[in-house]
């Protein structure tokens, strides 16, 4: 048996206020977490990677796209798309939170601190998608593991290591 399980969410290093509506990006995508229709979402990126961008780049100007770095999307220097995607978030009006660490989640609001000078302030928002680390699954008991579930990394890896646990069998 091949357990390809994906992996899960990390570990979440702010607060979560009970009645805070905070939704896994995995699941958003999947279809099995439906964003609310109408208000302020913020995506929070501690990554730096495509994933909230192009969350951000589809909900326009209800996004709230929150870093740490000093622009959006960071990571996405090495494939070449940094400053074209910073153009799409700012024609589609997106609001982009920089050096900005997520401290707290509300019910319809975030608190939020500047990562260089700890400055606080409360964005009004109706949902928090994570777009951030996450972590491998745990092993079932007689599998080869291959993918996400054994420790999160690009498709290709997943693939080859498939491929791999495919020939063994």
């Amino acid at each position: 048996v091949v357990q390809a399980t994906g992996g899960r969410p990390g570990v979440r290093e702010y607060e979560i206020a009970d009645g805070a509506v905070v939704l896994d990006v995995v699941d958003v995508r999947r279809g099995t977490a439906a964003l609310p229709d109408a208000g302020t979402i913020a995506l929070f990126d501690p990554i730096g990677g495509p994933i909230a961008v192009a969350l951000a780049e589809e909900l326009g100007d209800r996004a709230v796209l929150i870093t740490q770095d000093n622009i959006a999307g960071n990571e996405l220097s090495r494939s070449g798309d940094l400053a074209p995607a910073n153009v799409r978030l700012a024609q589609r009006n997106v609001r982009i939170e920089k050096r900005t660490l997520l401290r707290t989640v509300r019910p319809g609001a975030i608190d939020v601190q500047d990562r260089f000078n700890g400055e606080r302030r409360t964005i009004a928002v109706v949902a928090v998608v994570d777009c951030g680390f996450r972590l491998p699954t745990d092993a079932l008991p007689g599998t080869v593991q291959v993918g996400d579930c054994v420790a999160p990394r690009t498709v290709l890896e997943a693939v080859l290591e498939a491929r791999r646990a495919a020939r063994t069998i």
